[in-house]
């Protein structure tokens, strides 16, 4: 996934080491975890019970030890998400992870939030690309 490999090239590239998280003392020795994540919410939770890993991260975090979590790995410290009902986080952010209101998503109100898009495009030509600079 993109942003696992972005932070570990950027993590690797401040000359620090990575070791994966194999086992729940892999956890409870870490010095610092940092959790990226790419997927569904619900699909991450049942991953982390299938491997015994949610209390020990809970401990770990609770315990206010250095823990960085990026978009799901975020996402996984508060108790639920919208994305799928039923499922518990990791309970250590109270709360909710919520849906954006906007227009497109029919909320009724006039303070709609901007949502940036974020995503890849493809990126097609109409005409020669000759003399353009961005592509030279």
């Amino acid at each position: 996934a993109g942003n696992v490999r972005s932070v570990r090239n950027a993590i690797s590239a401040l000359g620090y080491a990575i070791h994966d998280v194999e086992s729940e003392a892999d956890i409870e020795g870490a010095s610092v975890l940092v959790f990226p994540g790419v997927g569904s919410f619900g699909s991450a939770v049942e991953v982390l019970e299938s491997r015994g890993w949610v209390e020990p991260l809970r401990a770990y975090c609770r315990a206010g030890r250095p823990f960085f979590g990026v978009c799901l790995g975020m996402q996984l410290l508060f108790e639920s998400s919208e994305e799928t009902p039923g499922a518990a986080g990791l309970g250590v952010i109270p709360g909710s992870v919520t849906h954006f209101r906007t227009a497109a998503a029919g909320a009724v109100t006039d303070e709609y939030l901007t949502v940036p898009h974020i995503g890849w495009n493809g990126v097609s030509f109409a005409g020669d690309k000759a003399g353009s600079y961005v592509l030279d």
